[in-house]
């Protein structure tokens, strides 16, 4: 896959640099060109300059690739990915250890292994480095001239332009827009409120002006960043409250410390009075309870990818997870909200109360003993480098007392080796720590399996919340557009790269897990809950039964494409995925359960649909081997099984 990573430290005029939109293209089309798929990166705002945990997008690609889910990166140029010349260091020998291809635009294919690409690379870096000291006390300087002189340096605010030479200016306008936010809000209009009366009389927003190229928003909570057209952005009660609050619209510009004149807007006495008010208008549609939401941050949409933002009144009425696009008039995506409570609990009782986590846990430290020969090969390869490493940096020493070399280049060289060295030092106690948690897996086992005993009911809120972000990473909540009572879970953990899928059956309070195929039960859940569900057709949860003998509910036969399953009809294995069977499997099954198999058909009881052609036709062919060994059909049927025409599946 490739990485496309592209950054920008600020809003650049038209033509200065490249946009993050122009950046991106170009990276997507090398995956075109290379026949790959890719994932972006974007660090809109932050510093080439900032260390790699200091910028979200680059420290979520250089997670990927230590994950092995990015083998090529994409970069405009190499001052897009650093201006610090410690970083490239350690990009570079990242890049190197896990022979990750990289690519800059223009240039083609970085060549790690040219000794002319090491050096000049390293100069660019150091050049880099340079001329973010230099231009960063220079552009302060100027900025404040310029600031003092009345011009603009960036976007002017709402309100606002800047004239031909560069100077703060009213936009009559926009001007009118000001007031008339300030108007409302003196009315007793709150934020939100006045948003929607802009979007619902396409009142433009300074985004839809620019019109071209895209703007990205931050989850606080994870890091994660997302891309939105500046076509589409409308008017949010932030941006409104933002403006209220804003004292440039009194002729009081801030900047730093500082606050210099800037043209009047609004009187003061208006400023003062709006303010004032502010709090007083905030909506009272009912009564709010100050509500712990365990989950924020965690829990977002998997129709819109928008995060979903707890809501409760005091007598529980309105008391659930909903998408942020409700808040929003006319932008719902109609994703239905989900209780509280139930999600809350199906994530505490489930997987830290009951035993699910600690088995993925189990699970990735199994995976990580069949790969300790590479771990160990990383940890080889990482001293082989540090070794060449100490034999440059006594190359140096030898290159000074022959008078090789400048003081100068010395420094410059041995400053690079020292960074080198520290970031393939980061690399090797990592993989030590990876290899040491291979050796001890029993010991860390066991360490996992006395934490979560700790993990009761009596935990406080804050105690609870820590464990659930230290182990989750999102929770994505896709309601199902034909059965209002179904809800699909993708559930991802931090421990672990594969999502986990669930159904979630509100009514039946059951929840499905379509990665194991098993119905999971939890304290959480309805006690009382009946054990046998019945079969009817038309539904997937009216499908789900109990199995005594097996101790648990499953679907029936199903062929699963990504996130869909297909039900199959008239089928001799037995339940649920059917690339989980063997015919050895299916003759222990029925064994075991021989109700579970049709007498007249010898087809699995759950997939039995007598009204289609293929049972009749399995009637007559079962006569055959009724009175034989179950092992004689199985083997037939699962020889011919082309028979079965997948025009009579039942998708669901």
């Amino acid at each position: 896959m490739l990485g496309i990573y592209a950054r920008i430290s600020k809003e650049k005029e038209e033509g200065k640099d490249r946009s993050i939109n122009d950046q991106v293209e170009l990276g997507k089309s090398l995956a075109n060109k290379l026949g790959i798929s890719y994932n972006i990166y974007i660090d809109e705002g932050y510093s080439g300059s900032l260390d790699i945990d200091n910028r979200p997008g680059l420290a979520n690609l250089v997670e990927d690739i230590f994950d092995n889910k990015i083998t090529h990166v994409f970069s405009f140029d190499q001052s897009r990915l650093e201006r610090n010349n410690d970083i490239w260091a350690k990009l570079y020998n990242l890049f190197q250890n896990k022979k990750v291809r990289l690519f800059y635009n223009g240039t083609g294919e970085f060549d790690f292994n040219s000794d002319e690409n090491y050096l000049q690379s390293h100069i660019i870096s150091l050049m880099n480095n340079f001329y973010i000291k230099i231009g960063s006390r220079k552009i302060k300087s100027v900025l404040k001239r310029n600031i003092e002189a009345g011009k603009v340096h960036a976007i002017p605010p709402y309100g606002y332009k800047k004239d031909s030479e560069g100077f703060l200016v009213i936009d009559e306008q926009e001007k009118e827009i000001i007031h008339k936010i300030f108007s409302l809000s003196l009315e007793g209009k709150g934020t939100d409120t006045i948003a929607n009366v802009l979007n619902d009389t396409n009142i433009p927003t300074s985004y839809n002006k620019i019109g071209k190229g895209v703007y990205t928003t931050k989850n606080k909570y994870t890091g994660e960043i997302k891309e939105i057209k500046k076509t589409d952005a409308k008017w949010r009660g932030n941006t409104i409250r933002s403006i209220l609050k804003n004292t440039i619209y009194k002729g009081q510009r801030k900047w730093k410390d500082e606050i210099f004149e800037s043209p009047i807007v609004i009187s003061e006495e208006l400023w003062d009075k709006v303010n004032e008010n502010l709090i007083n208008n905030s909506n009272n549609t009912g009564k709010k309870v100050n509500y712990r939401y365990l989950l924020k941050g965690l829990i977002r949409c998997g129709k819109c990818g928008r995060n979903m933002v707890g809501r409760s009144r005091e007598n529980k009425k309105d008391h659930a997870y909903q998408c942020s696009s409700k808040r929003y008039k006319g932008e719902s995506c109609g994703n239905r909200s989900i209780n509280i409570d139930k999600i809350e609990g199906i994530i505490w009782s489930r997987f830290f109360k009951g035993s699910d986590l600690l088995n993925l846990l189990q699970k990735d430290i199994s995976m990580k003993r069949d790969n300790k020969e590479s771990i160990s090969e990383n940890i080889f390869a990482v001293r082989k480098q540090l070794s060449n490493l100490q034999q440059q940096k006594d190359n140096l020493i030898i290159a000074v007392s022959k008078g090789l070399l400048s003081e100068e280049e010395i420094k410059k060289q041995k400053n690079s080796i020292d960074s080198e060295i520290r970031g393939a030092d980061i690399l090797l106690k990592d993989y030590e720590l990876q290899l040491s948690n291979v050796v001890n897996s029993d010991e860390l086992i066991n360490n996992y399996e006395e934490e979560f005993e700790q993990f009761t009911d009596s935990l406080s809120f804050l105690e609870q919340k820590e464990i659930v972000n230290k182990y989750i990473q999102n929770i994505k909540v896709i309601s199902s557009e034909k059965n209002q009572d179904v809800y699909s879970l993708i559930i991802r953990f931090k421990i672990k790269s594969e999502e986990e899928h669930y159904l979630f059956f509100r009514k039946k309070d059951l929840l499905y897990s379509i990665t194991d195929n098993e119905l999971l039960f939890s304290k959480y859940f309805n006690s009382k809950a009946e054990n046998m569900i019945d079969f009817i057709e038309s539904s997937i949860l009216e499908k789900i039964i109990f199995i005594p003998s097996e101790e648990k509910f499953v679907l029936p036969p199903y062929i699963q494409n990504g996130e869909n399953l297909q039900i199959i009809s008239n089928s001799i294995y037995p339940y649920g995925n059917i690339q989980n069977w063997t015919s050895g499997k299916i003759i222990e099954f029925y064994s075991k359960n021989p109700e579970l198999l049709c007498k007249d058909s010898g087809l699995s009881t759950l997939s039995v649909a007598r009204e289609k052609d293929s049972y009749a036709f399995f009637c007559e062919e079962y006569k055959l081997y009724k009175n034989k060994p179950l092992a004689s059909w199985v083997n037939i049927w699962l020889k011919n099984q082309a028979l079965f025409s997948p025009s009579e599946q039942s998708p669901n």
